[in-house]
């Protein structure tokens, strides 16, 4: 049983003169997680959040949310 989580795998050239990982080697997690950032960039797109159009009630301001994201599907 392993007492720690293996090391991630990093995605980097490698070439003999420089045998180390060097500033360009990217762990592949963050190869991922920007794939899928680029996947949902649309949804964020769509508006904006301006301060104008909160409610000063927090949970006003979820159940707004809540049934904007029912209503689109989300």
């Amino acid at each position: 049983m392993a007492l720690h989580a293996p090391r991630s795998p990093l995605i980097c050239p490698s070439t003999p003169s420089d045998p180390g990982p060097g500033p360009s080697c990217i762990p592949s997690i963050a190869v991922a997680a920007a794939a899928a950032a680029h996947n949902q960039a649309p949804q964020f797109m769509l508006s904006s959040l301006n301060l104008s159009d909160l409610s000063s009630d927090p949970l006003q301001q979820f159940r707004s949310w809540y049934i904007s994201a029912q209503t689109s599907g989300v």
